[in-house]
C-alpha cells in the first residue's frame, strides 16, 4: 500500500485532489493544501501556475 505524506507537516494526504506536487522532475514534493497554499499563491502571483496533465 502507498501512503501519501505531506513533506512538510508529515501529514497523511488522501487519494484525489487534497494533493500539492512542487518540483520539476524530479525530486517532487507533496504537500497537503495547508502547507501548499502559499506555494499556490505564489505560482498564481507569478502566472506560473499549470495545470495538470491527464491521461488516458
Amino acid at each position: 500500500m502507498l501512503v501519501h505524506k505531506c513533506d512538510n507537516c508529515k501529514k497523511e494526504i488522501r487519494k484525489g485532489n487534497d494533493e500539492v506536487v512542487a518540483g520539476l522532475g524530479w525530486p517532487n514534493y507533496s504537500f497537503c493544501i495547508r502547507c501548499g497554499k502559499p506555494i499556490i499563491a505564489f505560482l498564481k502571483k507569478r502566472k506560473l501556475l499549470q495545470p495538470a496533465e491527464t491521461t488516458r
